[in-house]
């Protein structure tokens, strides 16, 4: 037995020493006592920690296996063999575990004595290889006191920290690591080392590219040198054994943007063809433009306008706009006339709010049938970057409407789409948002459907909304399929008894398995004809299975068809739908306007009144918005809103700009003058002079340096905030940004660095005081790390270094997996924790007392364990033989022998004694046992000393 904390027993002295004397100056009741000594002991032993030791020879084996990019193509596959043959060579006791790495590390088996392991389930960063902290992570699952062997399945180029840092845990837990080379041929020809091109260029000017190429031999490559995707040059090149210096010369075109080179040496039969390739980018530096997205060809009254500014405008249909940040770098101002978030991608959404709230950019949103919440914004990821909100309120409507929202419920829905959410739980929410919009006038019903349909929520007025989306957030998937038929037949008779003047069915369901259309053509001509439309949200693509399906009944119910791969968008397809139908979010009579006071605060404000519009979309201003104009009536709809949203600006404007509806702004005097002013304000404030950021990058690293002129009051102020540097991918808007402190290194100059973990375009900038930001040269890793060209002579450097780190822990290269479970002097020391055991007796012991002071146990139990005993015969050898007092049975009363008559009379009973006598003769007994302590007379009290 060990003990964990041995002083606790030091708490046992006190304890017996208490124990003596509550037992020695106890009378009665020296059961109870026992029981309390016995629960204080359990308890003072288990405070010690104790624990049960058994040695063995059982051997638990883990394998660290690599994942990272640089390991050969089928690795994976290999190191589950060997691992299956470890498996068949596992002896009883003895436990196998796994762990992946990449960048990261994975535990996917715990230690386990029994079952085969599944195969790679956890998902890795594999742009690195984070060796050292994989073996520490194997040092780590496996059970103390237990025989361990590590078992490396790597190509041994860790990119992280050396391996042989962990050494030292190993030696301390006596624990041999075992590798098995599993590499690439060493056979790698020509390799990339670095491309280096210059940050920021003006636009128009001469770029000098350079590339540090590594060979292991003289020849001619052919090569390609690439520009935004389009070869600018190509040929051949002469290299050298070792590494060449090579120089290309480019000269960039007019316009600002994010010039992306690449260059490609083609190697012929390469080990690893992936650093044959690199990549690097420069910025073009030219005035700041706008970007002006709109669904028709050619400008626009709109368009023209602001073209009529200082700023160049770019004018792109929505199809074409940027699918990265890298696009929108170019570009102070984003102008989105009258478009849908399908026309430019639910996606590029996020790549929106980024560009605003983040990297300081301007965004105008004009209104129009396509626009806001018609347009699908409500809800969406931009939407809360507006200055209006979009929700229907009871004053907007005009006509009541019966809403029916059928949801597909199958095995299908049950898939996870993020952290403890499934494909049902944001199906619900979509209904939910739907729900959301409708006021009390409005009837709703909910059913869910797999094989049958399910009413979820009868048809009822919406009084209670709360109670509504209780019931249907608590929609579960019950697994087999959707009969569309079915549901639809019910929506039918469900919305057949509705007296609302709009009646329309939304369907939800799977794009890739909507089944049992029945003679759906049918039913829904009969819908048609009693007034009910249908529209459909398909969660997938139009190419799926029943893609064509879907569309099918969306059109012949007279409603919309909606597709999405993203189960988050949901909410909002939910959202648009039900916004369309309401026909109360877009007012088509002509309006007047008037301007409002805060309209100064984008400048010079045209002279004369505001103009009288054909239509709008009917907004409400959030909290912390400006009004530049708003309707001429009693709602005082905005008609111009705009706040400042992050380190951006953002400006809504609901009247259609330039179309159907625009009624008089087009003969407006003031129209171009207006939108340029606010355009302006929108684009923000120029970069502060003053301030320079310079960048630079070695390997997978890059290190920025700010430099601020302190003498200029302006500038000076920048500090006002401590500075930070954001990195954004231009490729993942929507991963938040990693953000580093710049650290001061000197009075005027602050520092960072940050990885180039993965490849791609990074963005940093700089977070100053006032919410300003300035861009930083952009940068861009050329590949992978893990494809990094070994250095000259180092071909087997990867096999060298895991022979030191067997070598240096007792380890072994293996290449069989046999005798893996064999013990090698290292003895298993299992340890059984004692402290629940002790833990419980003491728990036990202490209800114990208390049914033994409730119950009065003690007067019963002696007896009850003497007929118990005495019936055994055994106990009563051992009493005779131990000469312990013999325990009588008990006999019952009609079998005893009647008692003899007595002999002669009873004796008189003895006088008693004299009144205080037996008061003295229990003090002088007290006094002889306590030693004389209690003083006074013999005698009765109050008598004769």
């Amino acid at each position: 037995m060990e003990f964990a904390y041995p002083l606790a027993l030091l708490l046992s002295i006190p304890a017996a020493i208490v124990a003596w004397r509550l037992w020695a100056g106890s009378g009665e009741g020296k059961e109870i006592l026992a029981l309390r000594l016995a629960a204080l002991l359990a308890v003072v032993f288990a405070l010690a920690g104790p624990s049960r030791v058994r040695s063995g020879n059982e051997v638990d084996v883990v394998f660290v296996v690599d994942r990272s990019r640089s390991m050969p193509e089928g690795s994976d596959e290999r190191a589950l063999e060997l691992v299956s043959h470890a498996e068949g060579a596992r002896l009883p006791g003895c436990r196998l575990g796994v762990v992946a790495f990449g960048r990261d590390v994975a535990l996917e088996q715990v230690p386990t004595e029994a079952g085969r392991f599944p195969g790679f389930e956890k998902s890795l960063d594999r742009d690195a290889s984070s060796l050292a902290d994989a073996i520490r992570t194997a040092l780590a699952v496996a059970e103390p006191g237990r025989a361990l062997r590590v078992v490396l399945l790597t190509d041994g180029r860790p990119t992280g920290a050396s391996p042989l840092y962990a050494v030292p845990e190993a030696l301390e837990r006596r624990t041999p690591i075992d590798y098995r080379l599993l590499a690439r041929p060493a056979d790698d020809r020509v390799g990339i080392v670095r491309l280096d091109v210059p940050g920021e260029i003006e636009e128009g000017g001469p770029v000098l590219v350079s590339a540090w190429v590594r060979t292991d031999g003289e020849g001619r490559h052919p090569y390609r040198l690439w520009r935004d995707g389009g070869v600018i040059q190509e040929g051949e090149l002469d290299l050298r054994l070792g590494t060449s210096r090579l120089a290309f010369r480019d000269r960039l075109p007019p316009g600002a943007a994010i010039h992306d080179y690449e260059l490609e040496i083609d190697a012929g039969e390469d080990a690893t063809p992936e650093n044959n390739r690199a990549r690097g980018v420069v910025r073009a530096v030219a005035p700041a433009r706008i970007l002006h997205v709109r669904a028709p060809d050619g400008p626009g009254h709109l368009g023209e306008a602001l073209a009529g500014g200082s700023s160049p405008v770019d004018q792109l249909p929505p199809g074409r706009f940027p699918a990265g940040l890298d696009g929108l770098d170019p570009y102070r101002l984003v102008v989105l006339e009258n478009v849908a978030v399908e026309e430019i991608g639910a996606k590029r959404l996020g790549l929106l709010r980024a560009y605003v709230e983040r990297m300081g950019g301007g965004l105008l949103v004009t209104g129009g049938r396509r626009s806001f919440g018609l347009g699908g914004y409500h809800k969406s990821e931009l939407d809360p970057v507006l200055p209006v909100s979009m929700e229907m309120r009871s004053q907007q409507r005009k006509l009541s409407m019966a809403l029916v929202l059928v949801l597909d419920r199958s095995g299908s829905m049950a898939v996870g789409v993020g952290p403890g959410l499934t494909k049902m739980d944001l199906a619900n929410r979509g209904a939910v948002a739907a729900i959301d919009l409708l006021s009390e006038a409005d009837e709703v019903a909910v059913i869910a459907v797999d094989s049958t349909p399910h009413l979820i929520q009868p048809l009822a007025p919406v009084e209670d909304k709360g109670e509504i989306a209780e019931r249907v957030l608590s929609i579960e998937s019950m697994g087999g399929g959707i009969f569309v038929y079915a549901g639809l037949a019910a929506a039918g008779d469900v919305i057949a008894d509705a007296s609302a003047s709009t009646r329309h069915v939304v369907l939800f369901a799977d794009a890739a398995d909507a089944e049992e259309p029945g003679d759906y053509q049918a039913l829904l001509e009969k819908f048609a004809e009693a007034g009910i439309t249908v529209s459909v949200i398909g969660l997938g693509k139009s190419t799926d299975q029943d893609g064509a399906f879907l569309e099918d009944v969306a059109k012949r119910g007279g409603g919309r068809i909606f597709f999405t791969e993203e189960a988050k968008d949901l909410p909002r397809l939910f959202s648009q739908d039900t916004i369309t139908v309401s026909q109360a979010t877009f007012a088509k009579e002509e309006t007047p306007g008037r301007w409002l006071a805060d309209v100064h605060l984008l400048g010079e404000v045209p002279a004369g009144p505001f103009p009288a519009v054909g239509g709008f979309n009917v907004t409400w201003p959030r909290a912390g918005a400006s009004l530049a104009a708003a309707t001429d009536d009693e709602d005082a709809s905005p008609l111009a809103a705009f706040w400042h949203r992050g380190a951006g600006r953002v400006g809504a404007f609901t009247p259609e700009a330039d179309g159907e509806f625009s009624g008089g702004l087009l003969g407006w005097d003031g129209y171009a003058p207006f939108f340029r002013t606010w355009a302006r304000w929108l684009a923000g404030q120029e970069e502060p002079a003053g301030v320079s950021l310079t960048l630079s990058s070695e390997e997978s690293e890059a290190r920025l340096v700010l430099e601020i002129d302190r003498a200029d009051p302006a500038t000076a102020a920048l500090l006002s905030e401590e500075p930070a540097l954001l990195v954004f991918r231009a490729d993942d808007p929507a991963r938040e940004p990693l953000e580093v402190p710049l650290v001061r290194v000197g009075e005027e100059i602050f520092e960072a660095r940050f990885p180039l973990a993965r490849e791609g375009t990074y963005l940093p900038l700089a977070r100053l005081g006032g919410n300003r930001v300035v861009k930083a040269p952009p940068v861009a890793l050329p590949y992978s790390p893990e494809f990094a060209p070994a250095t000259p002579g180092g071909e087997d450097q990867g096999h060298e270094l895991l022979e030191r780190l067997a070598e240096a822990t007792g380890g072994a290269e293996r290449l069989a997996m046999d005798d893996l479970f064999e013990s090698w002097g290292e003895e298993t020391r299992t340890r059984r924790s004692l402290v629940p055991s002790l833990a419980l007796a003491a728990l036990l012991l202490f209800f114990v007392e208390i049914a033994f002071r409730r119950l009065q146990l003690a007067q019963f139990l002696p007896r009850i364990l003497a007929r118990t005993f005495a019936r055994i015969p055994l106990w009563s050898r051992i009493a005779a033989r131990l000469r312990l007092p013999r325990i009588a049975r008990e006999v019952p009363a009609d079998v005893l022998p009647p008692a003899p008559a007595p002999d002669s009379a009873p004796r008189p009973r003895a006088p008693a004694p004299p009144k205080g006598e037996g008061l003295s003769a229990a003090l002088s007994k007290a006094r002889r046992r306590l030693g004389g302590r209690l003083r006074g007379s013999d005698g009765p009290p109050g008598g004769e000393s």
